[in-house]
C-alpha cells in the first residue's frame, strides 16, 4: 500500500515513515532539501530608481524605445502579456505608463519574478508666431510660449536658455524649425516659423544741382522699392515737413537736404546737396 503527505516546506526537513505489515514494522527515513529561488533581476538601458513601494522604475520620453534585460537564470524567461516574451531581452516603445514582469526558471525548475514600471513622459508643447515680417537687414525677436523649456532655434544657437530669441539679420524670406526640451530631456516635435523680409524704402530724390543765390527750389522723392504698402516721407527730420515734395527756404550757400521714408515700419534716408550759382558781377559804366 502507499501513503501520501502534502506539506509546504520552507526549510530542509527529514521525514520518517513507519510501515506495518502482518504486525511487522519497519521505518524509512528521507530528507528533502530546499533549492533557493533564482535571483531574477531586470536591468534597462535607461537609469533605474526604486519607487516608494519598492518596485523598480525607469523613465522614457514618448515614442522612445527602451530595452529591458532579465538576468539570474540560464534556462528560461517569460515576460508576462508579451507575445514575443520568451527571451531574456525585449525592446518596447510604450505610449503609456506600463508595468513589465518577467519570470525566470532555473535548472531545478524553480521560478522567481522581477517587476519594473516604465514611466512615459510626454513631449513638451509650445507655440511661436507662425509668421513674422522683418525689415531687410534687421533682426526680429521671437517669444515661445513656455519659458520653462530650453529651445533649439534652427536659425541660431542650439538650446538657448531663454524662450526669447533674436534672429540673425533677415536678408530673404525663410522658414525654420524650433524644438524644445524639458527637464526630463524630452524633445518636442518641430514647430515651424517663417520670417518674411519687408523691403526697405529705396528713395530717389529729384532735384536740380544748383540754384541761383537766395532762391528756393522744390525737391520731390519717390520710392522705387516694390511693395503694395504706401511710403510716408519726412524732410529734414521735421514732422511738420511731410509729403513727397518739399520747397526749401531760400538758399544762400551749398546745402544738404535729408528725407526719410517709412513703409510698413521700415525706414531709409536719402540726402541731396544743392549748390549755389555765383551771382553775375554787373558793372555800370557812367562814361
Amino acid at each position: 500500500s502507499s501513503s501520501n503527505i502534502n506539506e509546504e516546506i520552507n526549510t530542509e526537513r527529514t521525514f520518517t515513515v513507519h510501515g506495518t505489515t502482518n504486525n511487522c514494522t519497519t521505518d524509512s527515513t528521507f530528507t528533502i532539501g530546499i533549492n533557493n529561488l533564482p535571483n531574477v533581476s531586470i536591468s534597462a538601458d535607461k537609469p533605474i530608481t526604486t519607487s516608494s513601494d519598492g518596485i523598480k522604475q525607469t523613465e522614457i520620453c514618448y515614442k522612445d524605445n527602451i530595452t529591458l534585460t532579465a538576468s539570474g537564470v540560464s534556462n528560461e524567461y517569460r515576460w508576462e502579456n508579451i507575445s514575443d516574451g520568451n527571451t531574456a531581452s525585449i525592446t518596447k516603445s510604450p505610449t503609456d505608463n506600463t508595468q513589465y514582469v518577467v519570470e525566470g526558471t532555473d535548472g531545478n525548475g524553480c521560478k522567481n519574478k522581477d517587476t519594473i514600471n516604465v514611466i512615459v513622459n510626454t513631449l513638451p508643447t509650445f507655440t511661436v508666431p507662425a509668421i513674422t515680417r522683418v525689415c531687410a537687414n534687421s533682426t526680429a525677436t521671437l517669444t515661445a510660449s513656455d519659458n520653462t523649456l530650453s529651445y533649439d532655434w534652427e536659425d541660431g544657437d542650439v538650446y538657448d536658455q531663454s524662450n526669447v530669441h533674436t534672429t540673425p539679420s533677415v536678408t530673404t524670406d525663410a522658414t525654420y524649425n524650433v524644438r524644445a526640451k524639458n527637464d526630463k530631456g524630452c524633445v518636442s516635435n518641430p514647430v515651424s516659423y517663417t520670417l518674411i523680409m519687408k523691403p526697405n524704402p529705396n528713395l530717389i530724390i529729384d532735384a536740380v544741382d544748383k540754384v541761383c543765390y537766395n532762391t528756393t527750389t522744390t525737391l520731390s522723392v519717390t520710392d522705387e522699392a516694390l511693395s503694395s504698402y504706401p511710403t510716408s516721407y519726412v524732410w529734414e527730420m521735421n514732422a511738420a515737413l511731410m509729403g513727397s515734395t518739399y520747397t526749401t527756404q531760400k538758399i544762400t550757400e551749398e546745402t544738404t537736404f535729408t528725407v526719410q521714408g517709412t513703409k510698413e515700419g521700415c525706414t531709409a534716408t536719402k540726402t541731396v546737396t544743392i549748390g549755389v550759382y555765383d551771382l553775375p558781377n554787373i558793372l555800370i559804366n557812367n562814361g
